[in-house]
């Protein structure tokens, strides 16, 4: 497989994995870590963890239009620049009585990071470029 194709399917991993370690927030699900290296290891962690001791669980609502498209993909070397579309309404649900604590949409471009590790590539920083409220088209 190219680097491009294991990137993609990365991406793809890994926003399978998001959603499962976020119900019940589980910041030690080795199927997720091991798609992360540095500040999105540490950041993806300590969100889970604060999930975990406030009892809020990271969920899907009915009819959920959640989705993510990569849009680019540059590599350079062991590193890779990606930009994605994200179209996001999960909710932030109480564990204890299944209250829904915030349920905002928002349509996000994100840029992030890949780097090339000893167990292949791996997610190692994402940021927001840009934020819509709602779902909006992606490219």
């Amino acid at each position: 497989m190219s680097d491009e194709a294991q990137i993609r399917a990365l991406l793809d991993n890994y926003w399978s994995e998001w959603r499962l370690a976020g119900d019940p927030p589980d910041p030690h699900r080795a199927a997720f870590i091991q798609l992360l290296a540095g500040d999105s290891l540490q950041r993806e962690t300590a969100d889970l963890e604060k999930r975990l001791a406030l009892k809020e669980a990271r969920r899907l609502p009915p009819n959920a239009k959640f989705s993510h498209a990569t849009t680019s993909v540059t590599i350079s070397g062991d590193s890779a620049t990606v930009t994605e579309c994200v179209v996001d309404d999960t909710q932030s649900v109480d564990m204890n009585n299944g209250k829904v604590l915030n349920g905002a949409v928002a349509t996000y471009r994100l840029e992030k990071n890949v780097i090339r590790t000893s167990n292949g590539w791996a997610l190692e920083s994402s940021s927001i470029t840009d934020e819509s409220e709602g779902v909006q088209p992606c490219p």
